[in-house]
């Protein structure tokens, strides 16, 4: 089944940024990922790149070349100190969204550094409250059952709440434009639509268990980093969250697990040094962007 971002990125090609905008748009967002990482190791708190980013510092020792994000890992406690820390540092500088700052503006459950006074503007969140700046995102690291039905089990409740919350504000704030493309973007939205409708009355129930379930199993040797493909797919231990290494990144040196072969084999399979089809490359639509240098 393909991805919102694969319907959207093969009928909006006239959405997808150029070249020159996309470097510019990279470069912005390295300098807050590299402001947010320097926070973090100033005030010890564990901090690492992870997913598309991890994967381009191994693959391209920078950015993948049609990537617009970057994607972090933190320790889901640690994200009010994340979120205090850059406020305190960079007191007007950033902003913040998701369920871990305000479930009510935003769905997700990353936690959203933006960079305030620029504006990013994805096609399928234009009506969102929450701010729309430049961003990165930081996902959560969690404890899960050390049983294997136990985790089973929450791995199925967490993606069914991460869904049931999205589907539900996708109901409310989805742009009627959606709807006027073609027939597959108009077949896919209006399913996803009508299954919004009978998710509304469980959005705050599913944002605050979702929330619950990011700090509950505190005593337990496994961990989760990515909600959607599955715990078991992505079993993480002590093994793994203790070994460390630097890579290497836009010419600096970041850190992450020291395992990259089997944290990027379960996201992208066997073959993850070989560059995909260009139909499978996803990227952010966007209808607005503008930098912090532009009046």
């Amino acid at each position: 089944m393909k991805t919102s971002k694969q319907i959207l990125t093969a009928n909006l090609q006239e959405y997808l940024l150029d070249d020159q905008v996309l470097k510019k748009l990279q470069n912005e967002i390295f300098l807050i990922f590299d402001d947010v990482y320097n926070v973090c190791k100033k005030y010890n708190i564990p901090f690492y790149i992870m997913h598309g980013t991890l994967l381009g510092a191994v693959r391209h020792k920078g950015f993948i070349p049609w990537d617009d994000d970057i994607d972090v890992v933190a320790f889901a406690k640690d994200f009010p100190k994340i979120i205090d820390a850059v406020k305190k540092e960079y007191p007007n500088k950033y902003e913040f969204a998701g369920i871990f700052y305000d479930y009510n503006k935003n769905p997700f459950f990353a936690l959203k550094i933006m960079k305030k006074n620029t504006s990013f503007v994805e096609f399928t969140a234009e009506k969102y409250p929450n701010p729309k700046g430049i961003f990165i995102d930081i996902f959560p690291i969690f404890p899960i059952p050390t049983n294997k039905f136990k985790r089973k089990l929450l791995s199925k409740k967490v993606n069914l709440l991460v869904h049931i919350g999205t589907l539900a504000f996708e109901y409310k704030y989805t742009p009627d434009k959606l709807f006027h493309i073609n027939k597959n973007v108009r077949f896919y939205y209006l399913k996803r639509r009508i299954l919004g409708f009978f998710c509304r009355p469980f959005y705050i129930f599913s944002r605050k268990k979702l929330l619950k379930y990011f700090y509950q199993n505190k005593d337990s040797k496994y961990f989760a980093i990515n909600t959607v493909i599955g715990f078991d797919k992505y079993l993480v231990d002590n093994s793994i969250l203790n070994n460390l290494s630097l890579y290497e990144f836009n010419g600096k040196l970041y850190e992450s697990f020291t395992d990259y072969d089997y944290l990027l084999k379960a996201q992208y399979g066997d073959d993850y040094m070989v560059l995909p089809p260009i139909e499978k490359r996803e990227v952010h639509i966007v209808l607005d962007i503008k930098f912090g240098d532009e009046n």
